[in-house]
């Protein structure tokens, strides 16, 4: 391991770091953060570039995606947080209505735009000069108290709440799938979360119940007494025509899937029919 502490100090004798909050790689860059600095190191040249707030300002957090850096930070006291883009070596400040809330993260979306989620106020989309909201189909999940948003690959972006599980939604904002109790995972109280792009592995690490991995190269829905209710108990599974058919025991009740609403419905068979 090589300290850089010492060649911060050379480039900026007055610069007190204080505790590195943040270490986050982008192609060649190394990127530390702490509430006083933003330090850039070069691993090919071995360079460092140096970033400080202004006077009575503070960062708070780094925000990546794949190829634009914004940091946001804050001011004791004042209505607005700060949000700059990395611009020719540059901070520059950009303002919106949207900064009276706490941003958590940027996500890449397909078009060029920038995906920012808020704590409290959803998504919002940034073409470089305006804000513009991003409805979701999750967004009386994600607007109570989002903590994190991650891209996955194929143009999903992983969301995440600390006490109600999270979800996985497209670039148009629908859902693919939930990440919650109800489809079979461990806890709805989740910590953080990280993907691994090699093995399309989402790694959710919770407060009660330890480290939760999903493959999310496959959409699977959990069908059981939560969500298709207290007689969902099938002896016995047949797809015709397309369809998948349940049946318990005793033959009935005779349930098939709808696909469009997601779930098991019974089918309602006539005495003469029996």
């Amino acid at each position: 391991f090589e300290s850089l502490h010492e060649r911060v100090l050379e480039q900026d004798s007055s610069l007190d770091l204080g505790q590195i909050r943040q270490v986050i790689p982008q192609a060649n860059f190394l990127y530390f953060r702490s509430t006083t600095s933003v330090v850039r190191y070069n691993v090919l040249d071995q360079s460092l570039k140096i970033w400080r707030p202004e006077e009575a300002h503070y960062f708070i957090r780094i925000l990546l995606t794949t190829d634009r850096v914004f940091v946001f930070g804050d001011k004791k006291g004042a209505a607005y947080y700060d949000l700059y883009e990395l611009k020719k070596e540059e901070l520059v400040p950009i303002q919106h209505e949207i900064l009276k809330r706490k941003l958590i993260d940027a996500l890449p979306l397909p078009d060029g735009k920038v995906l920012f989620a808020s704590s409290k106020k959803g998504l919002y989309t940034f073409d470089g000069q305006e804000f513009t909201a991003f409805p979701t189909e999750a967004d009386s999940l994600i607007r109570l108290n989002l903590k994190s948003a991650i891209p996955l690959s194929n143009n999903r972006y992983a969301l995440m709440t600390n006490q109600d599980g999270g979800c996985i939604i497209d670039a148009e904002g629908k859902v693919i799938t939930w990440l919650d109790k109800k489809q079979g995972l461990v806890s709805n109280n989740f910590l953080s979360m990280s993907y691994d792009k090699s093995t399309d592995m989402l790694w959710i690490g919770t407060y009660d119940n330890g480290l939760v991995q999903i493959d999310v190269s496959e959409h699977f829905t959990l069908f059981n007494q939560d969500t298709a209710g207290e007689d969902f108990y099938f002896s016995d599974l047949v797809r015709h025509q397309g369809t998948l058919y349940g049946i318990d025991g005793a033959g009935l009740p005779l349930k098939k899937l709808d696909r469009k609403q997601g779930n098991f419905s019974t089918i309602k068979i006539s005495n003469d029919a029996v």
